[in-house]
């Protein structure tokens, strides 16, 4: 069988997210190969929860496999718990520092907080990270602390240290079909509730693992984090078991991997 796997949706995702032409020889080229691979594929597979809607579009009916970016049953091995003697309310970010993942709406939520008990660790790098430098310096945030490329190891080891996890994501088109994104994965799975200011993702508010607002608003998003501060240790410690059992019973490999060999029989 010919299986066209679909990760990310090129090129559309690049003139979305890049601002690339349509006429652009080799977007044309790509959109020809991305018409080849679902014209004669026997199967789509994706981790885009609604592919079957741009499939739709595209004017093919397929079979298709949704198969999520998931983690492996060992991934918990070097997570340490949070150190219950900080007096700071921490909310953690782990990834590219891009507008893909609206890290600015992070750091100015961050900057409306900086008088407030409450810290942000950020580990990554990418465009926005010099940016994000000076903001620090000219501003003189005490609040921020920016952790550079690390190894995945020391990521999660940092993640599981912080009260909460942020995710975003901006309103583009594209997300209407889903977001194959690990780091949602990642964060269910280390026992953290989420503040999730995305557009077109919906696992948070399903799996009741944190508190949803407003994407690209960063005065909601604020406010959010200000909620979940306020929160007593059991209702926060409720949304973490919520999401980790979620990410047990849908993202681990042992059974992704089982049900895409049955769908594919």
């Amino acid at each position: 069988k010919l299986i066209y796997e679909i990760r990310d949706i090129w090129p559309l995702s690049i003139i979305e997210l890049k601002g690339y032409s349509k006429n652009n020889l080799i977007i044309k080229l790509l959109s020809k190969l991305d018409e080849i691979g679902i014209k004669y594929s026997d199967v789509i597979m994706s981790p885009l929860s609604n592919i079957g809607l741009y499939i739709k579009e595209k004017g093919y009916k397929k079979k298709i496999i949704i198969l999520p970016n998931g983690i492996s049953s060992n991934s918990e091995e070097s997570i340490i718990k949070k150190n219950t003697q900080d007096k700071f309310f921490t909310v953690g970010y782990g990834g590219s520092l891009s507008d893909t993942n609206s890290i600015m709406n992070l750091i100015n939520a961050a900057i409306k907080l900086k008088n407030h008990n409450i810290k942000f660790k950020i580990i990554g790098f990418g465009e926005k990270e010099n940016e994000i430098k000076q903001i620090i310096k000219s501003k003189n945030l005490k609040n921020i602390d920016l952790i550079g490329r690390t190894t995945k190891d020391k990521l999660l080891i940092l993640l599981s240290q912080c009260d909460v996890l942020y995710k975003g994501n901006p309103r583009v088109n594209i997300y209407k079909y889903g977001i194959s994104s690990i780091k949602l994965a990642e964060y269910l799975f280390l026992k953290k509730p989420i503040i999730d200011a995305s557009y077109g993702v919906n696992i948070i508010e399903k799996s009741n693992s944190g508190i949803v607002v407003e994407h690209e608003d960063s005065e909601k998003l604020m406010e959010g984090i200000l909620t979940m501060s306020r929160m007593n240790d059991q209702d926060l410690e409720k949304m973490a078991i919520n999401g980790y059992n979620y990410a047990l019973e849908n993202f681990l490999y042992d059974k992704t991997v089982v049900n895409m060999i049955n769908n594919l029989n």
